[in-house]
């Protein structure tokens, strides 16, 4: 991609009035279970890196991570950036030299008559401290690095946050690789108390309790709960999309359900939200779309490792 401006053009409907609002950032609507580590982390990472990129695999949280840390900054320490927290979404942009409009939109810039978009971005990032996110950036990472680079480069205060499967390679960029939910061992002889420790188990219980409020956790399906978190290795997408049904099962069948090689039990695995990104809608499609983004002789050598099954651990 370019970043000359072959999307040179902004809607002229945009409102600027850019005291009334220092950030567009969603408001999530559930909390985050655990990751006081990785929250502490980011935010510390954010003070003083001008490039984060949060990394790992589809469904383990990123963009939910992003948010979280983003609104507790701007509730608790507005002054760290003054010219505000601003998020852009990209998973739906399928058109690389739309991303200079995307960012300006999120922005709710007007470009100036005769003014390149790059100008405009420029104008407005260079003189305030800036905190952008960049959220699922995987299928256009060459073209997100590039304008990233030119915007760091333009702009010396602006600070960006990337969520995406794969990092940007760019000199300067931290990488921050989130991990899955913590699980209880395999060999835990687990107490009922011990369940909140772990944060699959506890993120488990939280989500099938807003499904079902008066489930109780008792000595019998206590290992079972964790034997669930262990068979969807704490990812949460999928901790999620199990939780949602105990409206039609108890949870020893729907660790039953969970028998079987991992391609197995995500492919069981659906969203009931009808919302959700079409790329979350189901393990499945999660799954697929981190597979295509891979060249063809990657998903061959994937291919390969996966009919190896055991002997690649």
């Amino acid at each position: 991609m370019s970043v000359s401006d072959s999307s040179n053009h902004l809607p002229d409907f945009c409102i600027t009035p850019r005291d009334t609002l220092m950030n567009n950032l969603p408001t999530p609507l559930t909390h985050i279970v655990g990751r006081e580590h990785e929250i502490s982390s980011i935010k510390q990472h954010l003070s003083t890196t001008r490039l984060l990129t949060l990394t790992g695999a589809g469904g383990i949280g990123k963009t939910s991570l992003a948010i979280h840390v983003a609104n507790e900054i701007a509730q608790t320490d507005e002054s760290l950036f003054d010219g505000g927290i601003w998020f852009v979404e990209l998973a739906h942009l399928s058109d690389a030299a739309l991303l200079p409009q995307s960012i300006a939109q999120a922005l709710n810039l007007c470009k100036e008559q005769g003014e390149s978009l790059i100008t405009t971005l420029y104008t407005f990032l260079r003189s305030q401290k800036t905190l952008l996110i960049l959220d699922t950036c995987e299928h256009l990472v060459e073209a997100s690095a590039k304008l990233i680079e030119v915007l760091l480069q333009m702009c010396p205060i602006l600070h960006i946050l990337v969520t995406s499967r794969e990092a940007l390679g760019l000199r300067g960029e931290v990488v921050y690789c989130l991990p899955s939910l913590s699980v209880p061992p395999l060999s835990t002889a687990l107490s009922l108390d011990d369940l909140s420790s772990y944060e699959a188990t506890a993120f488990f219980l939280e989500r099938v309790r807003a499904i079902h409020p008066h489930f109780r956790v008792s000595t019998r399906n206590a290992p079972v709960l964790a034997k669930i978190c262990r068979q969807l290795e704490g990812l949460p997408l999928a901790i999620e999309f199990a939780a949602a049904w105990i409206r039609a099962m108890p949870v020893e069948q729907i660790a039953e359900q969970m028998k079987g090689d991992l391609d197995e039990r995500f492919s069981l695995l659906s969203n009931r939200n009808r919302t959700a990104p079409p790329r979350q809608r189901t393990l499945r499609t999660t799954f697929d779309w981190s597979y295509n983004l891979l060249s063809g002789h990657e998903q061959t050598l994937l291919q390969r490792l996966a009919g190896e099954g055991e002997h690649t651990k």
